[in-house]
């Protein structure tokens, strides 16, 4: 505010008050924030310096751990590391002696490392890791291929695990309920909710049980993308292409050695590798048949084949409903892990009833006689052979046994 008043004469002066107090005022306000805004920005890069050698320091001890835990192992190797320099140097041996490798499909011949050792193809196991241990590695002959597969023991620190083992381990065996059954010595899983999956390279399997030699026999979880007729010729019997119920010689066998033949087929390279043949059993069950033996259907086998399907048997067994007593038996669904997938697919066993029907199992009927024109979707069954190692999972099919 400006005042105007006279002074000696009259003369007239002009006197600035509130106005630059108001002026002197705000210049005080704004230097305040001035220097203030300057020290705030001073603070967070204090801050920013501070978290930065924080970080640093952090970084620097890290690796100091590091070091220190490399320095002191001595360029020793884990388990699984060393299972694998055993595996390759049975390998490199087998490479240079081939005549000592196993001549039947099927066979085994163990080696133990202190032969690998002795030849070059590996160091001591003293050199590898400061635990005692022993081992051997099992080359397998399948087909045209062969499988090394390692057995390290270092007693309490490490023993390497078979598949079937660690199976039985986990699963009790059970006389009652959901589980694992001991029949006539095979562990057969049995029930609507058990932990039997197992995850492959290429796909998602249950295990339908293990055999008393020790090989663990799968199903695949879900059947292949595709369909095929039992058999399509012509019958004599018939008089009409309704198919013959012969397996050896039928459509579905064709089409499921043409699937695992392939090249993105559901089992990988590795994974034929750790498989082993079998004999199918491909022997007629009548549709009142009693019995869960498989002593009907083994009458007649199909000699040393890499992949197979389901027999009626199997699936019957799969259910612990007291009523599934025979094929025909609806009953059979019940309480049965392998009635999961929404589709109709192929068993193996044909019919005794007459030469163009086969077993099959339905979505809501469980197993049944059809004819084997029809078409259904395929599940294959393999079998790891009993030298497969476990590696990981618990069977659930959120965590499915893994194997090395």
């Amino acid at each position: 505010m400006t005042m105007n008043f006279k002074v000696d004469g009259d003369k007239e002066k002009e006197v600035v008050t509130d106005e630059l107090d108001e002026e002197e005022y705000e210049e005080e306000v704004e230097l305040e924030e001035t220097a203030s805004s300057n020290n705030s920005g001073n603070d967070e890069k204090k801050k920013l310096i501070r978290l930065l050698a924080l970080l640093l320091g952090v970084v620097i001890v890290f690796i100091l751990v590091m070091f220190l835990l490399t320095s002191c192992s001595n360029g020793k190797k884990s388990y699984e590391d060393i299972e694998a320099i055993m595996a390759e140097a049975a390998e490199s041996y087998f490479a240079d002696h081939k005549e000592n490798l196993p001549k039947k499909d099927g066979g085994t011949q163990p080696i133990d490392v202190s032969i690998l050792v002795a030849e070059g193809y590996m160091k001591d196991l003293s050199k590898y890791t400061n635990a005692m241990c022993t081992g051997e590695v099992r080359v397998q002959k399948v087909g045209s291929t062969y499988s090394y597969t390692p057995k390290l023991n270092c007693g309490e620190s490490y023993t390497s695990r078979e598949l079937s083992d660690q199976i039985k381990a986990d699963n009790s065996t059970v006389s009652s309920g959901y589980g694992l059954y001991n029949k006539s010595g095979n562990y057969v899983f049995r029930g609507e909710t058990v932990n039997n999956y197992v995850q492959l390279e290429n796909s998602l399997w249950r295990v339908v049980k293990i055999t008393s030699s020790g090989n663990t026999v799968l199903i695949l979880d879900e059947p292949l993308q595709m369909t095929s007729p039992y058999d399509n010729r012509f019958n004599t019997e018939s008089n009409f292409k309704s198919g013959i119920n012969n397996y050896s010689a039928s459509r579905l066998k064709e089409k499921l050695l043409e699937e695992y033949d392939k090249e993105d087929s559901f089992l990988s390279a590795s994974d034929k590798a750790k498989t082993t043949t079998y004999n199918v059993c491909s022997g007629e069950r009548g549709i009142k048949e009693t019995g869960v033996e498989q002593a009907v259907e083994c009458k007649k086998t199909e000699q040393n084949q890499k992949v197979g399907l389901l027999t009626a048997i199997d699936y019957m067994n799969a259910s612990i409903d007291p009523a599934c007593t025979t094929a025909g038996s609806k009953n059979c669904q019940n309480y049965n892990y392998l009635n999961g997938p929404k589709t109709e697919w192929w068993t193996l066993t044909p019919s005794k009833t007459n030469n163009y029907l086969a077993y099959m199992v339905s979505i809501n009927n469980g197993i049944k006689e059809t004819e084997t024109y029809n078409y259904a979707a395929i599940r294959p069954v393999v079998y790891l052979n009993s030298n497969v190692l476990y590696k990981s999972g618990s069977g659930t099919k959120e965590d499915p046994y893994m194997v090395k």
